[in-house]
């Protein structure tokens, strides 16, 4: 298993609220990126480095 920088993962605000939005409730990711107001390429951006 890859060990995870979480400063670097937690250093975007859309980051913090992609978690924010999750920890509440799950969502499709297109309804997500609509409520955070941010595209669904920069989504899968942001979910690709929390993943890491």
């Amino acid at each position: 298993m890859e060990c995870i920088d979480f400063s670097d993962a937690l250093a975007s605000k859309e980051r913090l609220a992609i978690l924010r939005e999750l920890s509440r409730e799950p969502h499709r990711p297109v309804r997500l990126a609509k409520k955070l107001k941010i595209s669904a390429g920069d989504l899968s951006n942001h979910l690709e480095k929390l993943k890491k």
